[in-house]
């Protein structure tokens, strides 16, 4: 057995333990002006939402939403969060691929050569056309109304 495999799964780990929510270099690259949520230690525990207007290397700025800039010091701050952003095109996009995809299966599955309705005609390819747009617009329905933002950890201590 060789020993890269090994050294790169150590490699692999020793770069996910770096890359954990501890740390403040993660919460100093934050773009000013982001839609942060900082937790703050003390008696009760403290949250505090608004833009994050800067960020030093012992300190956190953040224009709180109707209270003004607050400024927090960083061995007071547990936990820092960004939005993520909302995706609901992208969803619904995607609920139209499977939504389509899952109709079309499902249509021509579904053998309709002795349909009610079918009167000679070549009915099989319309209720396969059918199915598979109404499989599309639940899809985009689907994925549309799902939400996909919220908080994401920057940093926990």
């Amino acid at each position: 057995m060789s020993l890269r495999y090994p050294a790169a799964a150590l490699i692999l780990f020793a770069a996910q333990l770096s890359a954990q929510p501890g740390d403040w270099m993660r919460v100093q690259g934050i773009a000013p002006g982001a839609d942060v949520r900082v937790d703050v230690a003390g008696g009760h525990g403290q949250e505090v939402h608004g833009n994050l207007q800067s960020v030093t290397a012992d300190s956190l700025v953040v224009n709180a939403n109707g209270s003004g800039p607050q400024t927090f010091a960083r061995q007071d701050i547990t936990r820092v969060s960004i939005r993520k952003a909302d995706h609901r095109t992208r969803n619904a996009l995607i609920g139209l691929g499977v939504g389509a995809a899952a109709g079309l299966v499902i249509g021509a599955s579904s053998r309709c050569d002795n349909c009610l309705f079918s009167n000679g005609t070549n009915t099989g390819r319309i209720v396969v056309g059918a199915i598979t747009g109404v499989g599309a617009l639940v899809g985009i329905v689907t994925g549309a109304v799902i939400p996909t933002a919220g908080w994401r950890a920057v940093y926990k201590r």
